[in-house]
């Protein structure tokens, strides 16, 4: 069933720029001016949005950068025909994949030299680190301590922010149309709403952008901290990414751990990964947030 608006929102690394790319090209096959670029977390330009023009979009992707106030007011604020689909990826995961990011692609692979302006935090680290050739290496101490512990970049951006214990309780008492979908599901999502919205798309499908399997390789070395050797950075993060965030206490501030565990279960157990969290008949959270209030 078609929704009147459709709000795609999701993490960093959780396919977002796919889903802005297959917005934009969607919108513009209807013939609506598209809206992409993270705008939903700003509330001026969304009213400029709203005051542009007659005929609105109806598909939106977003990031979520403003910890849990996005996706709050987009809970309490949306009608009963919108749809909000939360693209979901394992928190550990996504943590791993933004380091993976941030090293190969802003740092060994020169980006951060490119676009200044979009990395000066980064930049202003100093992290030392040399590329020749297709050949880069850097040691572990300059990995982990400016870049890891202060959870740089898309590091920091996680689901302890964003999935909070408001989130949940907002879920419980406005029983929004909300669904959360395995990010990796998105060639589905896309055919599902181009049939709806965007038949002419449907050919041209599935869209990709800012797919690591797409990009040139380089051969990243980590030297050891406590070792006279370096090993490949991949080997490196393999050994240590489900130890990352205990060893580095990155989960401190995380609230209602216990609620995203359960969805990740119950999301992981559907058909297509796909979850739909509350609807007029209310939330598969509601027996869990009862016996917790009640201990």
């Amino acid at each position: 069933e078609k929704s009147k608006e459709v709000f795609l929102v999701m993490l960093p690394k959780a396919a977002g720029t796919t889903a802005g790319e297959f917005t934009v090209q969607c919108m513009e096959e209807a013939g609506i001016p598209a809206r992409y670029g993270n705008f939903l977390n700003n509330k001026g330009n969304v009213e400029e949005m709203f005051l542009e023009n007659v005929k609105l979009p109806t598909i939106f992707a977003s990031h979520l950068y403003k910890e849990d106030k996005t996706l709050l007011d987009l809970i309490k604020q949306t009608t009963r025909d919108s749809l909000i689909i939360f693209m979901h990826r394992e928190e550990t995961d996504r943590v791993v994949s933004s380091i993976k990011m941030i090293v190969e692609d802003w740092l060994c692979g020169g980006r951060a030299k490119r676009k200044p302006g979009s990395a000066q935090k980064l930049n202003a680290l100093q992290i030392d680190y040399k590329v020749k050739g297709n050949t880069c290496t850097m040691s572990e101490k300059d990995l982990i301590d400016p870049l890891i512990k202060n959870r740089m970049m898309e590091i920091g951006e996680g689901a302890g922010k964003v999935l909070t214990c408001d989130v949940y309780d907002a879920i419980e008492e406005h029983a929004p149309n909300l669904v959360f979908m395995d990010y990796r599901q998105i060639n589905k999502l896309q055919s599902v709403l181009a049939k709806h919205h965007c038949p002419g798309l449907l050919p041209k499908l599935p869209i990709h952008k800012n797919v690591s399997s797409e990009k040139e390789k380089m051969d990243i070395r980590i030297n050891l901290k406590n070792e006279d050797r370096s090993v490949p950075f991949s080997d490196w993060l393999d050994a240590k990414a489900s130890f990352i965030e205990f060893s580095l206490s990155m989960k401190t501030e995380v609230q209602c751990q216990a609620k995203t565990r359960v969805m990740e279960t119950d999301m992981d157990s559907c058909p297509d990964n796909l979850l739909q969290v509350s609807s007029a008949s209310f939330s598969p959270y509601a027996s869990l947030l009862k016996r917790e209030r009640e201990r």
